[in-house]
């Protein structure tokens, strides 16, 4: 465990603090301009499927034996989507094998979470389902087959009860420690009392993960799990009164964020070396970063202490935005995966998605900033702002029946 805890110390604090430090916090000149004729075509093209995505919905059959050819039309429609788009770029990525088999481990994983709890949300499912994308994001650059065995399902399944339970502003300290403190003797090889669906369900899947025969190391796994476990209860501290300093804020956010994806890492290759290791921590330092940008609003509310909440307080919110491109691009360039087909894509896709979450929360901006993003963003801020306002005023009078169905209408889309 120690020789683990200070070489991943060593990395965040010696090697990803100083390169995020290093960092421009000018707007980057390397991103890749979308034209107005390429944004027109992709918001046809999303409107278009969106339309049709919606009126399916609307339609889901009320007799079972009626839903298979619903099914089969969605996946047509979804199919001819993924042919079409310029957004993502799936097509041009990835040939039909490797898509197929994507799309088949996903609906594979999302039976298996119905199956292990049937009262979780879709936001909570919607969680999993993220975190079990990173995972094959890094099978994909490791160029090895995508699968969904036992570890990653359980793995990625945790984050709905560990993350939520945690980040609960009604749960005490008390019970947070005692979470905390179960989880810690589970990871050991102890089977201590649980109390609670949340506690029962933590625990099951961490014994289902540990209890896989195939780990060649499983202490390995073990201190990897309770290194995560050590970072989420530092973490803790962000919720509370404590005074801290930028400093400290930033080792948080790295050592959580390198963390979680450090074990994606572990579990998605067998076979490791020390340039990927560092590149993944890295990576999961980055997509903390994103997922603060996109907590905005919740953190503010909650005084919670994230390193992007921090710099909308000091007023360089914009100027860590472009810190964080800036960072992106560092990291790729400097990392050559087993399956360098897949790089540009990915680094690509991290350009989008930061200025696209940029974008869905314009209101922590400045006009100028969002004027000078909105040129890389794959659509234009009017038909953004009209997709909420359209989202807005449908959603009562068109989502009800999807609403009252949607456990339904995922478990027909994913047989």
């Amino acid at each position: 465990m120690e020789i683990m805890k200070k070489v991943i110390e060593a990395i965040c604090f010696d090697t990803i603090i100083p390169l995020w430090n290093q960092q421009p916090e000018d707007f980057p000149r390397f991103l890749s301009v979308v034209e107005e004729e390429q944004k027109r075509e992709n918001e046809k093209i999303f409107e278009n499927y969106r339309k049709s995505l919606q009126n399916h919905m609307k339609a889901f059959p009320e007799k079972e034996k009626e839903r298979l050819t619903w099914k089969e039309k969605l996946d047509e429609d979804f199919l001819e989507f993924v042919e079409n788009e310029n957004i993502i770029g799936i097509k041009k990525a990835m040939d039909q094998e490797l898509f197929q088999a994507f799309w088949k481990e996903t609906k594979h994983f999302v039976r298996r979470t119905r199956d292990f709890d049937h009262t979780l949300s879709i936001e909570s499912i919607w969680q999993a389902i993220r975190n079990f994308f990173i995972y094959a994001v890094i099978v994909d650059l490791q160029d090895d087959e995508q699968n969904c065995d036992d570890p990653i399902f359980s793995y990625s399944l945790l984050y709905p009860y560990t993350d939520n339970f945690i980040d609960d502003t009604k749960k005490s300290n008390v019970e947070k420690e005692s979470y905390n403190e179960m989880i810690k003797r589970t990871i050991c090889g102890e089977a201590p009392e649980v109390n609670g669906e949340c506690e029962k369900k933590t625990q099951k899947l961490l014994m289902n993960l540990l209890s896989f025969d195939e780990f060649s190391d499983i202490e390995e796994i073990r201190n990897a799990l309770l290194l995560i476990l050590d970072a989420q209860m530092k973490s803790m501290i962000q919720q509370s009164n404590a005074d801290l300093s930028y400093h400290d804020v930033l080792q948080i956010s790295v050592y959580k964020g390198a963390l979680s994806v450090f074990v994606d890492y572990l579990l998605a290759s067998s076979n490791r070396c020390e340039e990927d290791t560092e590149f993944y921590l890295k990576f999961g330092f980055l997509l903390q970063v994103v997922d603060d940008i996109q907590d905005i609003c919740n953190d503010l509310k909650d005084k919670s202490k994230t390193l992007i909440a921090y710099h909308y307080k000091k007023g360089s919110l914009e100027a860590v935005v472009n810190k964080l491109l800036h960072y992106a691009h560092t990291i790729f360039h400097s990392f050559s995966p087993k399956n360098p087909k897949r790089k540009e894509f990915m680094m690509q896709n991290c350009f989008t998605m930061i200025l696209v979450t940029v974008a869905s929360n314009q209101q922590y901006f400045s006009r100028n900033y969002l004027k000078e993003i909105e040129r890389y963003l794959p659509f234009r801020f009017d038909y953004l702002k009209g997709f909420s306002v359209s989202k807005d005023k449908n959603t009562s009078k068109h989502f009800d029946k999807v609403r009252d169905n949607g456990m339904r209408i995922l478990d027909t889309i994913v047989k």
